[in-house]
């Protein structure tokens, strides 16, 4: 049976890649001040910089019955989710496959974000392009996952004392620092790795980490970054790794609301 591929915005694919690809994907809203937003990711950008708050909300119930029963009944559905640690949105969706009996539906969560979760994206591309059978594709995805991860520096803690996931008084106290603070995202959710006074720091101690990982070398280290890359250009060129693919991959709004600007860091690939 054909495999149609669905993801959601969290994973930051961008338009020629589900274009290309053919995939189905489900948004998670961003609003300015209560309004949808569906502008480019530039704006998005140059509006929270302007100081406008961003909030980030779940797909409805709706959102996936609609993706859910445009499949076909010849067409099989497999789902990559954002984490179910940094959203509802995976339990929505499983709640809406049992509720209406969509049994051509397999769902994933990916235990990731933003480009890690893309990287499980594209290897759920490259099983189904080999015609495997949709439960061999989900067993080698669920153990895939848990070795992909994605280590950033982060240029500010305001957003994430915005959306609640600390403290306004500690991300206060980290901007009159100048406080970097790194962070991991893998299959076991998110790691505070260290802190750093100022960006040449935090680029020191993001290398150090990533030259004690064990990476899979068949697989290209993917540098991201948020809204400007010269932090991230700045990074890669002092890592000096061969494996670290040409090209800069940009963090869309989804996560962007909850980081910022001026992240940046890579996802790989463990053994």
């Amino acid at each position: 049976m054909k495999i149609k591929l669905i993801t959601d915005t969290g994973a930051d694919l961008l338009d020629e890649e589900i274009i290309k690809n053919n995939i189905l994907v489900v948004n998670l809203a961003v609003t300015f001040n209560n309004i949808e937003f569906n502008d480019t990711l530039d704006v998005f950008w140059n509006n929270l910089i302007d100081g406008k708050i961003s909030k980030t909300s779940q797909p409805s119930p709706q959102a996936f019955i609609n993706a859910f029963s445009s499949i076909k009944n010849d067409e099989i559905g497999l789902y990559i989710s954002l984490s179910s640690m940094l959203s509802g949105t995976y339990q929505t969706a499983m709640m809406v496959k049992e509720q209406n009996n969509y049994d051509n539906i397999y769902i994933i969560d990916s235990k990731l974000a933003s480009i890690g979760q893309k990287e499980l994206v594209n290897k759920a591309l490259e099983l189904i392009n080999k015609n495997l059978e949709i439960n061999q594709i989900v067993n080698e995805l669920e153990l895939f996952k848990t070795k992909i991860k994605l280590i950033a520096a982060l240029d500010s803690l305001k957003y994430l004392a915005r959306g609640g996931r600390i403290s306004k008084t500690v991300a206060n106290f980290a901007n009159i620092l100048n406080l970097k603070v790194i962070i991991s995202v893998t299959n076991e959710g998110i790691k505070l790795l260290s802190k750093a006074i100022g960006n040449n720091h935090a680029t020191t101690k993001l290398i150090e980490f990533i030259n004690k990982e064990n990476i899979n070398k068949e697989y290209k280290i993917i540098p991201i970054y948020s809204y400007d890359n010269k932090n991230c250009q700045n990074f890669i060129n002092k890592l000096n790794n061969n494996l670290v693919d040409k090209k800069m991959y940009p963090i869309g709004s989804t996560i962007g609301t909850h980081i910022g600007p001026y992240a940046y860091g890579v996802v790989f690939i463990e053994n």
